[in-house]
């Protein structure tokens, strides 16, 4: 032969004589030695170093290479098989509309099933099964039936993407792991599943975030504590979160309120004066503006009596939302405390939250600030104002000191 250095990309071998260590029982009668020891005289064309990643029908391992060969001839829609025999993993393929997507594998080769002899079929040679089936010989009754074997379509994942190693497969009762692409979060468990039935149980949605400033956002719809709240979001790959700046703050209060409805019902866009706060009357319909702010003249006392003595009054301590409501209280506490320099408000430091707002049970992330120069200090977790600028700064709370209650916090 001319040509002597050659390079022949695809290895062609002879299947010659009777087949050794290939289990023919399972698809030949009892007594019919020629299905059992067929003898084959054909040509498999192995493509080395490639295997189809797409149109893999099912996977299994602990199979020889003619093992491999058997199930794609018993299995409907098999048109090749990988094989990797370092693993002796198996991996039934039909072909898919635009054709398989072939990876680079030096562990793996792949092989048209077309060039193997149909007698490994043994009975099932000439039996034709519909897709998701597979051709089965019952010896004992000498009928050949076609059973299910695997689910038919691809399972529904938007915004995902497999992560299997060698790509998806579709054995019942088997898992094949998922994530979400870049900007989605994945919502449930990263597993879709082949059921018996055929059909695929998808265990996950891929939700999209919303962007703002680089970062991506996704709210939840637990209510939790703040521990669990902090697993759930490392279970999502995320964290709680974090805010940099006053416009991030503005960003996350208004859509937080639009995914989960103002807290503020029917007052929600209406706007008050100063001093007052907005109260829906539910019989008549009617949103009003009343007088909110109580100030303790005969009060001096520690912040959490604060808190409680204002909380018999069916109010809260004094939540400040803006600077022109910094001003009132400050004005209007000047006037109603003579020669009182500080009053508690409802601000107060809590563990990995930092500073809040304390309110009707609740504690919520400030929108203004009036810290003075240097604050908040270490020393102290509660929040008083100064009467003489306005300006915060923390104190221990077991000080007593004056304080304004207000009803209808609306920071």
């Amino acid at each position: 032969m001319e040509g002597r250095n050659a390079f022949v990309t695809i290895t062609v071998f002879m299947l010659c004589g009777n087949i050794k260590g290939l289990n023919m029982n399972d698809v030949c009668s009892t007594n019919d030695n020629t299905c059992k020891t067929p003898s084959i005289s054909g040509v498999e064309i192995q493509k080395w170093g490639k295997c189809s990643k797409t149109g893999v029908l099912l996977r299994f391992q602990e199979k020889t290479l003619l093992e491999c060969g058997q199930e794609c001839l018993l299995t409907a829609e098999c048109t090749s098989i990988n094989y990797r025999s370092n693993k002796n993993l198996c991996d039934i393929v039909s072909s898919t509309s635009g054709g398989n997507y072939i990876d680079s594998d030096s562990t793996c080769f792949n092989s048209d099933i077309s060039n193997w002899h149909k007698s490994l079929a043994g009975e099932c040679a000439d039996h034709t099964c519909a897709a998701g089936t597979k051709c089965k010989f019952d010896k004992q009754n000498g009928i050949i039936d076609c059973v299910n074997a695997y689910c038919t379509d691809l399972p529904l994942t938007p915004n995902a993407e497999i992560v299997e190693r060698f790509g998806l497969y579709r054995n019942f009762n088997m898992a094949n792991k998922y994530k979400c692409r870049n900007g989605y979060l994945m919502i449930g468990r990263h597993f879709a599943i082949c059921r018996a039935t055929g059909d695929w149980d998808v265990l996950f949605s891929c939700i999209e975030g919303e962007e703002f400033n680089g970062h991506r956002y996704f709210f939840q719809n637990e209510v939790i504590k703040w521990d669990d709240a902090k697993n759930h979001c490392a279970g999502l790959s995320a964290s709680l979160v974090a805010v940099g700046s006053e416009e991030e703050n503005s960003w996350i209060r208004e859509h937080a309120s639009i995914h989960y409805g103002s807290p503020y019902g029917e007052c929600a866009d209406h706007t008050c004066a100063a001093g007052t706060k907005c109260k829906f009357d539910k019989q008549n319909g009617i949103i009003d503006c009343v007088n909110a702010y109580k100030f303790q003249k005969n009060e001096v006392i520690k912040w959490d009596d604060a808190k409680n003595h204002c909380a018999g009054l069916s109010a809260s301590l004094v939540a400040v939302g803006s600077e022109e409501e910094n001003s009132w209280i400050r004005e209007h506490a000047s006037i109603h405390y003579e020669n009182v320099t500080e009053i508690w408000t409802g601000f107060k430091f809590i563990l990995f939250e930092g500073y809040r707002w304390h309110f009707n049970g609740n504690t919520v992330t400030p929108s203004y600030t009036n810290w003075e120069i240097g604050q908040p200090g270490v020393l102290g977790a509660c929040v008083q104002m100064n009467l003489n600028d306005g300006r915060w700064h923390n104190k221990y709370c077991v000080i007593s000191t004056h304080f304004v209650c207000e009803q209808g916090n609306t920071v």
